[in-house]
């Protein structure tokens, strides 16, 4: 199950079929390097709720507690857009 709201209603998953081998050994070559598990972070919740990054770095294990690739600005424009009533919206 998707988590996301808008999944109940719309289905975003999309196929590609590619006919040139060429072309689709590429294009494997990239999703794979996109895929990676150093290329991606797992989420879980610690005993608290609280959110937690989890992805590879150099063959080591990290675990972060705030987005990845967020700013203090992004996150405090998230937090404030959280006290908006959007949920309706999604």
């Amino acid at each position: 199950y998707n988590m996301d709201p808008r999944s109940r209603v719309w289905n975003s998953e999309i196929a590609l079929i590619v006919r040139n081998p060429d072309f689709a050994r590429q294009v494997l070559q990239e999703m794979e390097r996109d895929f990676a598990p150093e290329a991606a972070w797992r989420l879980s919740l610690d005993d608290t709720g609280a959110l937690v990054w989890t992805g590879e770095s150099e063959d080591e294990l990290v675990q972060l507690t705030k987005d990845p690739g967020s700013s203090w600005w992004d996150r405090f424009l998230w937090g404030m857009l959280r006290l908006l009533p959007l949920e309706n919206e999604l």
